[in-house]
């Protein structure tokens, strides 16, 4: 298991204003562009006054590792699901790719806190892999292209909500 911590700023934007855009379908959509993913299936997205929760199966473009090719068959899907409990500020991430048959994992939350005139999302959790000899390779490899996506992530909600 590899474990993760990333902090990105928002000057300039309340954490009301940040959560707002996060459980936005149009930012979303605008954030999947970014990132090169081809499509994403909602199955459910169900929000009220104290909760909200994203169902959702996302088709990535990129393609995986080389070092992952002769053990996987088929391309790349992630299975994920994004929770909010509105009382603890916390989105909660559960992700599964399809690929390897669910021996890998990405759990992780994302607490949006103030941060002097804007607000910042501090993003961690752990990434587990379960194949022999290779396993830490590709957490670490999952990290890194996580690491890459949440910062294009950071400048594409910026620019959605009039800050870059």
């Amino acid at each position: 298991m590899t474990s993760f911590e990333l902090t990105h700023v928002f000057p300039g934007v309340s954490v009301p204003e940040l959560f707002a855009a996060l459980t936005s379908p149009d930012h979303q959509a605008a954030q999947d562009r970014a990132n090169d993913i081809e499509r994403r299936e909602v199955i459910e997205r169900f929000e009220d006054a104290t909760r909200y929760r994203c169902e959702s199966k996302i088709f990535p473009r990129r393609q995986l590792p080389a070092l992952l090719k002769p053990i996987v068959k088929g391309p790349l899907e992630l299975h994920e699901v994004v929770t909010w409990d509105k009382t603890t500020d916390t989105l909660i991430y559960e992700t599964t790719p399809s690929v390897m048959g669910g021996r890998s994992k990405i759990h992780s939350s994302a607490q949006i806190v103030p941060d002097g005139s804007g607000a910042k999302r501090i993003y961690k959790g752990q990434v587990s892999v379960e194949v022999k000899l290779i396993g830490g390779r590709v957490e670490r490899s999952i990290v890194e292209d996580m690491t890459r996506s949440l910062e294009i992530a950071t400048r594409t909600t910026l620019a959605f909500l009039g800050r870059e």
